[in-house]
């Protein structure tokens, strides 16, 4: 959402700003859940405490600990933060495109002294600053802290040793703020776990608020990571031991950070859950056994009920689920999924007590523009190719994508030698783009065509093409610079079919000179954008280019809860949950209150209804 932001408001959110830089700190959406635990071991008197977590995005819960209710201990409280911080785009990272999250004029967000780059990373890691700093979470998971596909300045670096410089380079304000922590040691998708060390000088609460500032009193006695396990895919597992009060006894707390797969296989997504849960019981067993009080070990020195049993711990299990919860909700709360053989998953079940879903009821937490159809038209909607046109369209596929169905962005651009024909492009657009899609890329056609030529002396292109100079201009104006994008690939594949027999090498010094794009090759690179799911970037790159793209303000977002905390109380003693809410620094454009964490119950959101802004923008790092 494009907004001015005053320097009234950005102050009183911790954002100084000046002359269009932003240093400080800036506040966004979170999920906390409280939760109660037995500090004097006796189960029938159970003290009731907090604690907070926040899963991906906007959701917080809190989960409290506290000392034994008929005693005068203060109450103490145990937050736990979990949120999708959508991958850092720092220098450092090498990840440009996440602008394209953002409306576009958020790169250029008015302020009463200048501008603010809110896409930029300095302002969007001073908004997460101030909300990890505000909620004062004692554990603290992310998901999306790291990507593989960025240009590292650290390439030079052996490839773990660059994604771990990345990571510390991006995140030195967590150190700042009194934190450890570590990222998953594998895989392209990694999360990273963060524990209070040391704490610092509590930030101001408001009484009876959301996660009111603690003194040390008011914090776990003692945390402590145990150890960790790095081997489950797309899931770091964590042990930790916590203690709430000088009487109460060492309890341990395992927490599942995971980042399930976006893909519609619901057996991998159970399977990441699973194998999080064995990873949790193994760390489990294997400190029970070294300090005395494990299963006994067989003959080849395994722990007999390794993965069969469910040590006396709670379990914590957070994270971006990248949809809703379906099988794997299941599967927490019940103990048990399957068989299904229509989604090929077997009968699945763990030992530990029944999960519950801590945030259950307390909102979306993922709001962003609901464009999808307004750029597609549905599968049912489209008509048949004839026979001979479809043989046409398939070749067409095969020279624009790869084996994936994507387009392959490894290396330089081939030149293929495929003639394109200019009425199976029209087609194919016609039959997968919706009429109001079609007509906005016209629309973005006709500016480029207002900018320069650029032909050299004699030169002429037709009426509806747009020249190499003019594409170029296009590629810069969304990418920031030529070169980079699935965009600058698919349009420079369709450059090179029209270069002159036996020329091989191009020179992107001269790439000015490049054979035209008409509409019809414009739009197809559209249409190859949505096809691959980049709704986002298509919207952007609308924005950029005309002034407006297919979202109208006052249309209801696309709002979906994709993120959850669970938790599995131990046995006996373990932490219960007291409560949970979905939370951000809201403006009072929106509702909120001068810079104050406030919950979507609070606002009258919890059950949907969002229409008056969309995620990420200038006062939210993140689309969750």
């Amino acid at each position: 959402m494009s907004q001015a932001l005053s320097l009234e408001y950005l102050g009183t959110i911790g954002l100084e700003v000046g002359g269009g830089n932003s240093v400080g700190s800036v506040g966004g959406k979170a999920c906390a859940s409280k939760t109660s635990g037995n500090a004097g071991g006796n189960s029938n008197e159970s003290a009731r405490g907090k604690a907070s977590a926040n899963p991906a995005g906007m959701q917080t819960d809190r989960v409290s600990v506290a000392a034994d209710a008929k005693a005068p201990a203060p109450h103490r409280s145990l937050r736990v933060l979990s949120f999708n911080v959508l991958f850092p785009n720092s220098e450092t990272s090498g990840v440009w495109w996440i602008y394209k999250y953002f409306d576009a004029a958020d790169a250029e967000t008015p302020s009463s002294t200048g501008h603010v780059d809110a896409t930029a990373w300095p302002h969007r890691a001073s908004l997460l600053r101030q909300l990890v700093e505000r909620i004062d979470a004692d554990i603290v998971c992310f998901q999306e802290p790291w990507n593989c596909r960025g240009a590292s300045k650290f390439a030079h670096l052996p490839a773990e040793e660059a994604a771990l410089a990345t990571f510390n380079g991006d995140f030195a304000f967590m150190d700042e703020l009194g934190y450890e922590g570590e990222l998953l040691a594998k895989g392209n998708i990694r999360p990273a776990t963060f524990w209070k060390a040391r704490c610092l000088p509590a930030v101001q609460g408001e009484a009876e608020a959301l996660c009111p500032a603690r003194c040390s009193t008011q914090r776990p006695l003692t945390l402590k990571k145990l150890s960790s396990a790095h081997k489950v895919n797309r899931a770091l597992v964590s042990l930790f031991e916590l203690t709430m009060s000088e009487s109460s006894s060492v309890q341990h707390v395992a927490v599942i950070n995971c980042h399930l797969t976006a893909a519609p296989v619901p057996k991998d997504r159970v399977a990441t859950v699973e194998d999080g849960l064995k990873a949790a019981g193994k760390l489990l067993n294997e400190f029970s056994q070294a300090a005395g009080t494990g299963s006994q070990k067989s003959k080849k020195g395994k722990a007999a009920a390794a993965d069969s049993s469910a040590p006396a711990a709670s379990l914590i299990l957070c994270g971006d689920f990248n949809g809703t919860g379906g099988v794997v909700d299941t599967f927490l709360t019940t103990g048990e999924v399957g068989p299904d053989d229509t989604a090929n998953l077997k009968k699945k079940a763990h030992a530990f007590p029944h999960f519950i879903d801590c945030a259950k009821g307390s909102g979306p937490t993922m709001v962003v523009p609901n464009i999808d159809a307004k750029m597609l038209q549905p599968l049912e909607a489209r008509s048949q190719f004839t026979t001979d046109l479809a043989v046409k369209v398939k070749q067409l596929e095969e020279l624009f994508k790869s084996a994936t169905g994507r387009c392959d962005e490894n290396g330089d651009v081939p030149i293929k030698r495929l003639r394109i024909e200019p009425e199976v492009l029209c087609a194919v657009n016609e039959k997968v783009l919706t009429p109001q899609m079609l007509e906005r890329v016209r629309q973005c056609f006709n500016k480029i065509q207002e900018t320069p030529l650029g032909l050299p002396k004699g030169k002429q292109i037709a009426a509806d093409e747009i020249s190499g100079k003019q594409v170029n201009w296009w590629l810069l104006q969304i990418n920031r610079q030529v070169g980079r994008g699935t965009e600058f690939r698919h349009a420079r594949e369709i450059q090179y079919t029209k270069l002159p027999d036996g020329q091989t090498g191009v020179s992107e010094e001269n790439s000015d000179l490049l054979p035209p794009l008409t509409f019809d090759e414009f739009a197809t690179v559209f249409r190859l954008e949505c096809e691959e799911g980049k709704f986002w970037g298509v919207e952007h790159d609308l924005q950029k280019l005309c002034g407006s793209g297919m979202r109208k303000l006052g249309d209801p977002s696309f709002q979906e809860r994709f993120d959850y905390i669970y938790l599995s109380p131990a046995p006996s003693g373990g932490l219960q949950l007291t409560s949970a809410d979905t939370v951000a620094f809201f403006p009072e454009a929106v509702g909120g209150v001068g810079g104050k964490l406030r919950s979507l119950r609070e606002l009258g959101l919890a059950s949907g209804g969002i229409n008056n802004f969309v995620l990420p923008n200038a006062w939210h790092p993140s689309d969750h």
